[in-house]
C-alpha cells in the first residue's frame, strides 16, 4: 500500500513566478559580461606559463651546454653550483609573478560578485 505524494496545499501564480525570475534577473544583472574578466585572467595566466616554460627550456639548453663544456670537476662543481642558486631565484621569482596573476584573476573575476553581495548586506541593515 503506498501512499501518493501530497499535493501542495498552495501552488505559486504564475504572476508570483514572474516576480521570483524578475528578482533572479536583477541579481544576475550585474553579472552579465563579466566573463571577459576571468577570460582576460585565464588568458594572463597561460601566457605567463607559456613564456616561463619558453625560459626555461632555453636555460636548460644553455646549461646543458655550460656544464658540457667544463674542463675540470672543480669548474663542473662550481657551474652546477651556480646554476642551481639561478635556478631557485628564477622559480621563486616565477612563483611569486604567477600568484599575483592568479590572485588578479580571481580577484576581477569575483569583485562583481563581491559587489552584489555588499548591496544586499547593505540593503538588511537596519
Amino acid at each position: 500500500m503506498t501512499s501518493a505524494p501530497a499535493e501542495p496545499k498552495t501552488r505559486p501564480t504564475p504572476a508570483a513566478l514572474g516576480a521570483g525570475f524578475d528578482q533572479q534577473a536583477l541579481f544576475a544583472k550585474p553579472f552579465a559580461g563579466d566573463g571577459e574578466a576571468a577570460v582576460t585572467g585565464l588568458q594572463n595566466l597561460m601566457q605567463a606559463y607559456q613564456a616561463m616554460a619558453r625560459r626555461n627550456g632555453e636555460k636548460l639548453t644553455a646549461s646543458m651546454q655550460a656544464l658540457a663544456a667544463v674542463k675540470t670537476p672543480t669548474e663542473f662543481v662550481e657551474l652546477q653550483r651556480k646554476l642551481l642558486t639561478e635556478s631557485v631565484a628564477a622559480a621563486v621569482s616565477d612563483s611569486a609573478a604567477i600568484g599575483k596573476l592568479t590572485a588578479a584573476a580571481f580577484t576581477a573575476a569575483f569583485e562583481p560578485m563581491r559587489k552584489q553581495i555588499e548591496q544586499l548586506q547593505g540593503g538588511l541593515k537596519p
